[in-house]
């Protein structure tokens, strides 16, 4: 009798979680994130190719490399003391320890490149929109503490912004 309890109870659980995931499915946030981590993705990777491709190439033959990524600074050598390493996978499979700073730079130029280009995709998806996506922050004239510019009540210091009353 006690095992057919635990069964149903189990069952009860099981069919509370599958409604939940079912509720969490049909609200639509999954599709949204799905599309939006496909499209991030691609466009990741369309910017670093526009880095790694197109602006550092020019970079890398400025500082004498024909390859930007392959900048590094060899700590220590490897198994051929006296050899010249002109990649960074020759140097590491001779078994040098190499400093690269120019994946480095490589990497921040990415970032930088992507966080701006986003910057901008919003903001053109903005003029579309009712709805600022990016809130635009005033400071409190109490507190001084950084709200939405359209805010009526600090949220901080629950002063009111419109002059309904006046802090004593």
């Amino acid at each position: 009798m006690g095992l057919l309890q635990g069964t149903e109870t189990v069952t009860k659980t099981a069919k509370g979680i599958w409604h939940d995931f079912k509720d969490f499915i049909d609200n639509g946030n999954v599709l949204g994130l799905a599309v939006g981590l496909v499209t991030g993705g691609a466009f990741t990777s369309l910017i670093n190719s526009l880095v790694s491709d197109i602006i550092t190439p020019p970079f890398g033959l400025l500082l004498g490399k024909a390859n930007f990524e392959n900048l590094f600074v060899i700590l220590k050598h490897g198994n051929s003391i006296n050899q010249s390493y002109e990649t960074i996978d020759q140097a590491q499979k001779d078994g040098a320890v190499t400093w690269n700073y120019g994946r480095f730079i490589q990497v921040i130029s990415n970032f930088i490149i992507l966080s701006f280009s986003l910057f901008w995709a919003v903001r053109f998806f903005q003029i579309f929109q009712k709805d600022e996506i990016i809130k635009s922050q005033v400071n409190c004239k109490y507190c001084r503490s950084s709200i939405n510019k359209k805010s009526i009540r600090c949220k901080f210091c629950t002063s009111w912004l419109d002059e309904r009353e006046q802090p004593r």
